[in-house]
């Protein structure tokens, strides 16, 4: 009979140049579902070479959504073919016909973000708002946080964070491409309190590390995937939000800075998402990291959530087309140089000058 940890394992093996540890643990995840699902171990290596095996593949595909088919008949593949080194039994024209294509996630709407925004803009935990801040403010992935360490973050003369640099190559992230974030002062703060509760800040210790559900603290461990998903139920539970998941918020984030203006290079910089060579432009056009950091922080003078939770006192005296271009800038219709210069001419055009004292 088949045993299935015996599977994996070869399968854990035989990839361990070609997968990133992440995406094995994925790739073990979904197959042990699927054995799970079909009484795998109940079958010998023999029947499932032959009809029985394509057999119980296309009954696991029945028992989930058709638009994941893909990614599932992918992943068991990989791992049937490297973990029990048998050929792969499935025919797509013949058995599956014509998949779905991934869809994309919609970008979330504005009132679910900003219902978390403004909950956690009172979070009194350090640790759940930085948590809650690396994530909003710049679309990461949790892989990006969980991976981060002090040794990524860059002082000013002042000694407080200004900004946040580390290479997926080094860190191990999903893909190779860098982070690299001119920090807001939110994120700068809840990166100083958080800081001032730990012991000690080595330069290889992550700057999210677990902490337990008491909330002991262990400095130089990092978050597993399951640590962050039970950290993220919890601040939701806390404050009794409704279902956002870090991935939309992404996707939320690369809405915004596409709205602001932002450049491609630059969003890619920050979002951490590997832009390809793509057209000429984008092969020659390699401005300086520091550069793309100075352009996020002019056009993201608060981060991301800055454009959504932006507020101004309004007052009798700011003239109606003042308000106007308020509201333009905030739907992303104008940028931030543009902003500033029509502001400018309103100001001047509405000086009130003193008026003169009466000469006796």
């Amino acid at each position: 009979m088949v045993e299935v940890e015996t599977v994996i394992a070869r399968f854990v093996q035989a990839s361990r140049n070609s997968l990133r540890q992440d995406s094995q643990r994925y790739y073990c995840y979904a197959f042990r579902r699927f054995a799970k699902n079909v009484g795998l171990s109940a079958y010998t290596r023999r029947q499932l070479a032959g009809q029985t095996g394509r057999q119980l593949i296309i009954r696991h595909l029945d028992t989930i959504p058709r638009n994941s088919w893909r990614w599932t008949l992918s992943v068991i593949e990989k791992v049937w073919m490297n973990g029990l080194d048998l050929p792969w039994p499935i025919d797509s024209k013949r058995d599956i016909g014509k998949l779905p294509r991934i869809r994309r996630r919609l970008s979330p709407k504005d009132e679910i973000v900003r219902t978390w925004a403004l909950a956690l803009e009172h979070e009194p935990d350090p640790y759940y708002r930085l948590v809650w801040l690396l994530i909003a403010e710049h679309g990461w992935r949790p892989s990006h946080i969980r991976r981060i360490k002090w040794r990524n973050v860059v002082y000013d003369s002042a000694g407080k964070p200004k900004e946040l640099y580390a290479d997926g190559s080094k860190e191990g992230f999903k893909t190779d491409a860098p982070i690299a974030a001119r920090l807001c002062p939110e994120v700068s703060e809840a990166l100083t309190a958080w800081s001032n509760r730990l012991p000690f800040l080595g330069d290889e210790n992550p700057i999210i590390p677990r902490r337990s559900a008491k909330g002991e603290i262990k400095p130089a461990q990092p978050l597993t995937e399951d640590n962050f998903r039970r950290c993220w139920e919890r601040i939701r539970q806390k404050w009794e939000l409704p279902k956002l998941s870090p991935s939309e918020l992404r996707h939320y984030a690369a809405s915004v800075v596409r709205k602001i203006g932002l450049s491609k290079p630059a969003s890619c910089l920050l979002l951490g998402h590997d832009g390809g060579q793509g057209d000429m432009r984008s092969w020659y056009d390699n401005p300086d990291v520091g550069e793309l950091m100075d352009e996020q922080i002019v056009r993201l003078p608060h981060g991301v959530l800055g454009t959504l939770l932006l507020s101004i006192e309004v007052k009798d005296s700011i003239p109606p087309n003042a308000l106007t271009l308020v509201g333009q800038y905030l739907d992303g219709k104008i940028g931030t140089f543009e902003f500033a210069t029509k502001m400018e001419l309103i100001r001047q055009q509405t000086t009130i000058m003193p008026e003169a004292t009466p000469t006796p």
